[in-house]
C-alpha cells in the first residue's frame, strides 16, 4: 500500500466511465454516493448523455435520428427511450439478484420522494416545464402479466413466471380475469392467455428518472465529457485531458458501451446486436383506479404486459405517472430503422386497444359490437429506441488480460430491453468489481475491500442491501 499521507491530499482513484445509458449512470452514482473517505472521482465519457425536456413532445411522426432535431437523442441511445417496467424476466439466478436488488432501491427511492428527500425538480434546465417538475421519477402500478399457456413451456419461462413473486399483493388465475383490474383490460380471442399474474410493482417515468439519476452524479462531483469515441484508449484520454488539479490519471475504465461495444477498437464484441423497439406515448388520464392514494397498497394506474407464443412481450401498457403511457411494441432482431414506421403504429395500437379499449377516450369510444378506431387514441409522440443486446446475455466482468494505458478495464453492457430493471444490481455488482480491480493498485488503506466493508460501502452477505445513490440531501455535503 501507499505511504501514508492525509485523505485530503492523496488524489483519489479516478475511474473512468464510458457510456451515458441507465446502467453506467447508476454505476457512477454508486461510486460517488459513499462515505467521502472512500469516494472515488468519475468521469462519464459518452456521445449521448440525458437532457431534462420531455424527448417525446414533438411533432407525431417525427424520427428518433431525424435531421435537425438536435435536441433528441438518437435511437441508439436506448435508456432515453425506454418504456420501463419494472417487471421480473431474468434468464439466470444471476440476473435475477440483480433484479431483486433494483426493485429494493427502486422501493427505497419511492420512499425518499415521498419525504421529498430526493428532488425531482431540474437544477441544470431552463427547458423543464412545470409539469415535468412535479411529475414523480417512479410510480406504482397494478400490474397484470399474461401467457399463453397454463405451464410453463420451458425452464426460462418458469424462472421468469416465479420471479414474479418477489412482488406485493400477488395473485394469478386462469386467464384475464376483468374484475381484477377494475375493468380496464378484457381477455381477446386474438390475443389469447391462458394465465394471467397480478400484483404491485413500480414503473419508470424515464424523461424524469434518467436526467435525475445524472443531475445527481454532476452534483456529487461527478463529471461528464460528451464525445464520440472510437476506442477504450480514445475515452481514457478523453477524461485525462483538462483534468482538475486535484484529479488523478485514470485507473480504470468501466466500459458501458451498449452497441458501441460492437465498434470499439479494443472490444469489437460481435455478439452485441440491435433490438429494433418501437413505441406510442398516449394520453389517457381516465385510466386510473378513483380513490387510490398511490401508494404500493392503492396504485393509482393499471398496467399489463403479455407473452407470446415466442416468449417474446407483443403487447405492455406502462403508466408513466401523470396519465401518460407507453404502449407497445416491438422486438425487431437486427433492425436500425431509427424512424416510426406508420403500420407498426396502427398494429400496435389494434392490439393495445382490443385488450384495454379504455385507452381511447370517453367521447370517442364506439358503441358496443363496433371496432374502436386507432385514429381515436390521443398521441403524444412516437418513439424509437434500439436495444443493445448481446447472444449469450450481458456481459459484467473485470477485463483480466489487457490494460488501456495502464488503465484496468471492467465491462457492463449487453442488458438489452432489461437496463433498467437491472441496473441498480448490476451496477453494485459492477462496484465491486471496480474496487477489487483497484485493489491491485498502491492505493491508500481506506480502499481496501475490508475498509470498504466496514464503511458499509460494500455488502458482506445477500441479506444486508446498501442503497447507493439515493442519500437524501442532508446525508451529502455536495447536494
Amino acid at each position: 500500500m501507499a505511504a501514508a499521507t492525509s485523505e485530503s491530499s492523496t488524489p483519489r482513484p479516478h475511474v473512468v466511465i464510458l457510456g451515458g445509458g441507465v446502467v453506467g449512470i447508476s454505476l457512477a452514482l454508486c461510486l460517488l454516493d459513499v462515505p467521502e473517505a472512500q469516494r472515488l472521482a468519475v468521469t462519464i465519457v459518452a456521445a449521448d448523455l440525458p437532457v431534462v425536456k420531455r424527448l417525446e413532445r414533438q411533432q407525431v411522426g417525427s424520427s428518433g435520428d431525424g435531421a435537425g432535431q438536435a435536441s433528441r437523442p438518437p435511437a441508439s441511445y436506448a435508456s432515453s427511450w425506454a418504456g420501463a417496467h419494472h417487471v421480473s424476466s431474468p434468464s439466470s439466478q444471476r440476473e435475477a439478484r440483480w433484479e431483486q436488488d433494483s426493485f429494493r432501491v427502486l422501493k427505497e427511492i419511492m420512499k425518499l420522494d415521498k419525504q421529498h428527500s430526493w428532488s425531482t425538480t431540474s437544477a441544470h434546465s431552463s427547458s423543464a416545464t412545470h409539469e415535468e417538475e412535479t411529475i414523480p421519477p417512479l410510480c406504482w402500478v397494478r400490474q397484470v402479466e399474461l401467457f399463453p399457456t397454463r405451464t410453463p413451456r420451458t425452464s426460462t419461462e418458469a424462472m421468469m413466471r416465479g420471479a414474479l413473486k418477489i412482488y406485493s399483493h400477488y395473485s394469478e388465475s386462469g386467464g384475464l380475469d376483468p374484475a381484477s383490474q377494475g375493468s380496464f383490460f378484457q381477455p381477446s380471442t386474438s390475443l389469447p392467455s391462458q394465465q394471467a399474474y397480478y400484483f404491485n410493482t413500480i414503473d419508470y417515468n424515464v424523461p424524469v428518472y434518467l436526467p435525475l439519476l445524472y443531475e445527481r452524479f454532476l452534483a456529487l462531483g461527478g463529471r461528464a465529457i460528451k464525445r464520440r469515441v472510437s476506442s477504450l484508449a480514445e475515452a481514457r484520454q478523453a477524461a485525462a485531458d483538462g483534468l482538475p488539479g486535484s484529479w488523478s490519471q485514470p485507473s480504470l475504465i468501466f466500459a458501458s458501451p451498449g452497441l458501441g461495444a460492437g465498434h470499439l477498437a479494443e472490444l469489437r464484441d460481435d455478439k452485441v446486436f440491435p433490438v429494433r423497439g418501437q413505441t406510442i406515448l398516449v394520453r389517457a388520464p381516465w385510466l386510473r383506479y378513483e380513490g387510490a392514494d398511490g401508494s404500493e397498497e392503492y396504485p393509482l394506474w393499471p398496467a399489463i404486459s403479455r407473452m407470446n407464443e415466442n416468449g417474446e412481450r407483443d403487447l405492455y401498457i406502462i403508466p408513466r405517472g401523470g396519465g401518460e403511457f407507453i404502449v407497445g411494441g416491438t422486438r425487431e432482431v437486427g433492425k436500425t430503422e431509427p424512424s416510426p414506421n406508420e403500420q407498426t403504429t396502427r398494429a400496435i395500437l389494434q392490439r393495445a386497444l382490443q385488450i384495454c379499449p379504455s385507452l381511447l377516450p370517453p367521447s370517442k369510444r364506439p358503441p358496443p359490437g363496433v371496432s374502436p378506431r386507432t385514429e381515436d387514441v390521443d398521441i403524444i409522440g412516437l418513439n424509437v429506441g434500439l436495444r443493445p443486446s448481446r447472444k449469450g446475455g450481458p456481459i459484467l466482468e473485470e477485463w483480466t488480460h489487457k490494460q488501456i494505458d495502464g488503465a484496468k478495464v471492467v465491462l457492463g453492457y449487453g442488458f438489452g430491453g432489461y437496463g433498467y430493471q437491472q441496473s441498480w444490481g448490476a451496477a453494485m455488482e459492477g462496484r465491486t468489481l471496480v474496487y477489487r480491480a483497484l485493489q491491485r493498485a498502491a492505493l491508500p488503506d481506506r480502499y481496501t475491500l475490508q475498509s470498504l466493508e466496514a464503511a458499509g460501502v460494500l455488502r458482506t452477505d445477500q441479506e444486508k442491501t446498501d442503497i447507493p445513490g439515493i442519500r437524501p440531501k442532508a446525508a451529502s455535503a455536495r447536494l
